[in-house]
């Protein structure tokens, strides 16, 4: 076990604060040593479309020029960013044989603990979300060590039936599109060895440009050629369900502007769309909302745990259930939008969840 401690960067307008994501000041490192921002995100692992909207949102926080393209010559950093990677480099040797010390000392302790907490650690695997990242979050506040993998749904369900992980996650359409996908579920779960948790009800949709400037109203307008999509990753559970709704409304894949672009997470969807690189994306309602975009739902889905019920009774178990019926936990996370957590930490029997979605 090793801890690192870092610094990040906040920028303030007013009572307006926006955190730098550390994703930059690596980009601009890369640009430096390599004279190329398509080297730089893929250093970086990220795509060469969120590195440019990454770089063109701070240049408009900062209201100058990062980054300077020259033909022939690739890019290089303008002033403002020497600037900025010279500062961040001066702080990391000033403080990080500190900061050094600190984690270490950290580490020490937390090492007598360890032993003794062995026991409570679980293994998750989970379709991504930010209720699932909520609780990771809130179950390490409590000193129960988590191992958060991230999945399509049926592959999470997969990892349980074999033994790879404590519980899984998964989501399912509400609805006609629910219906046709139950036998695929069904045939990993048994309801003799497997609870089901309900851990919320949300809303998934196309996530579109402040204003909707492109006056996107349904799936078929992503075929338009006016139209530039971005792409969640094949396997993930929310490209499976784009793909069974394009399926079922006889919409071309290929006629869309976009359709093979990828990205990993809901927050890098929307984030391409805020950089204007993508007029649409498909993704979370509660995502849309975080980068003060504009959503349009098309299907609600049951989202929910399934644990082993023979282990139920075991200390880390009972402490997830626990915080998942927690009023505060559930009032923590009201301002989500398209998110309904009432249900949140109850038992659901497998016709709440696979009856409801016929």
């Amino acid at each position: 076990m090793e801890f690192t401690i870092d610094f990040h960067w906040q920028l303030s307008h007013g009572n307006r604060k926006k955190a730098i994501d550390p994703v930059l000041i690596a980009l601009l490192k890369s640009i430096e040593e390599s004279g190329s921002l398509q080297a730089a995100a893929k250093q970086a692992q990220i795509s060469y479309r969120y590195a440019w909207g990454l770089m063109e949102k701070w240049q408009t926080e900062l209201s100058l020029p990062l980054i300077e393209k020259h033909r022939g010559r690739g890019t290089a950093l303008a002033p403002a960013g020497q600037y900025f990677l010279r500062a961040h480099q001066q702080l990391q040797a000033r403080l990080m044989p500190q900061l050094s010390n600190q984690a270490t000392q950290l580490r020490q302790q937390l090492q007598q603990l360890q032993a003794a907490q062995q026991n409570l650690r679980l293994t998750l695997f989970a379709s991504h979300g930010l209720v699932v990242n909520a609780l990771r979050d809130r179950l390490n506040e409590l000193a129960i060590p988590i191992d958060l993998h991230f999945h399509g749904s049926l592959e999470n369900l997969e990892a349980l039936k074999t033994g790879n992980c404590d519980g899984a996650g998964f989501h399912i359409p509400i609805g006609p599109l629910g219906q046709q996908l139950t036998p695929d579920y069904l045939a990993l779960l048994d309801p003799n060895k497997i609870q089901l948790i309900y851990l919320v009800r949300r809303q998934q949709g196309l996530i579109v440009q402040a204003g909707n400037p492109k006056s996107i109203r349904t799936l078929s307008d992503l075929a338009r050629a006016d139209v530039h999509f971005i792409n969640r990753q094949q396997g993930s559970a929310t490209r499976f369900l784009l793909d069974q709704l394009l399926r079922q409304q006889a919409i071309n894949s290929q006629q869309i502007q976009g359709y093979s672009h990828e990205e990993f997470t809901h927050m890098a969807i929307a984030a391409i769309v805020a950089s204007g690189v993508a007029d649409c994306g498909f993704g979370l309602a509660a995502v849309a909302r975080k980068f003060s975009l504009d959503f349009l739902p098309l299907v609600e889905e049951h989202y929910c745990l399934a644990l082993p019920a023979d282990r139920l009774q075991e200390a880390p178990f009972q402490e997830l259930i626990r915080i998942l019926q927690l009023p505060e936990w559930q009032r923590s996370l009201a301002d989500l939008a398209g998110y309904d957590l009432r249900l949140s930490g109850q038992p659901v029997s497998y016709s709440d969840i696979f009856q409801s979605s016929s």
